[in-house]
């Protein structure tokens, strides 16, 4: 059987690359009193990152592209707001690649072509902060993974937190996150109280170091 390989195509700044309507720009005017006592007012000609109707907008717009993609160009993908992991057998994925790319060429959509976000087909696909290892799928096996890094990374954050006497809240909340990813493709919750005690850290909660130290560790 031939290997099945992955890859991710990223939308680069998605949100930016989607007007806002004319008639609608009334709406998300940003405004602020200068020190003259006039008002300096802004709006914004792209999709404002972080309000809810972005979000709804946004859904529509990336689920059109992956209907295109599957029912239209027959590529076996999913999307998740602006990722879309693809997978190919291994003798079609040069061709596959150049697909993918023209498509998102031909209507306009900036994607990654270079750096990390740019990869090509592999055994192994990072996706969604996670990596898949596709190697023995065939045989019903697929190994769900932290990505390279993050478990570094989660004992760096644990390490300068335990030094931390001022500025551990906003730590406290990367690593947080950090482990909020750790735990989420896995069954159980083992991580849940750790993830839960930074977060009311970093939110003001008034939680010993010690306390917070032993959910972590």
């Amino acid at each position: 059987k031939p290997k099945l390989l992955g890859r991710c195509v990223d939308l680069s700044k998605a949100y930016k690359q989607v007007a806002v309507a004319t008639e609608s720009l009334k709406h998300g005017v940003l405004g602020y009193q200068a020190e003259a006592g006039d008002w300096r007012l802004y709006t914004t000609q792209s999709l404002p990152f972080g309000a809810s109707a972005s979000v709804f907008a946004f859904n529509k717009v990336s689920r059109a592209i992956w209907h295109l993609l599957v029912h239209g160009l027959h590529i076996l993908t999913s999307v998740f707001y602006d990722d879309f992991p693809c997978f190919e057998v291994e003798p079609l994925t040069a061709l596959t690649a150049r697909v993918l790319d023209t498509f998102f060429n031909i209507l306009g959509w900036k994607h990654a072509v270079q750096g990390k976000k740019a990869t090509d087909f592999s055994v192994e696909v990072q996706a969604l902060g996670i990596q898949y290892n596709l190697g023995e799928l065939w045989e019903g096996k697929l190994t769900v993974q932290n990505k390279p890094g993050r478990r570094e990374r989660v004992k760096a954050l644990t390490t300068e937190l335990r030094k931390l006497e001022s500025g551990a809240r906003s730590v406290a909340a990367s690593l947080a996150g950090i482990l909020n990813f750790c735990g989420g493709f896995v069954l159980g919750h083992a991580l849940k109280p750790a993830t839960h005690a930074l977060s009311k850290w970093s939110m003001g909660a008034n939680l010993s170091t010690a306390a917070s130290m032993k959910c972590v560790t």
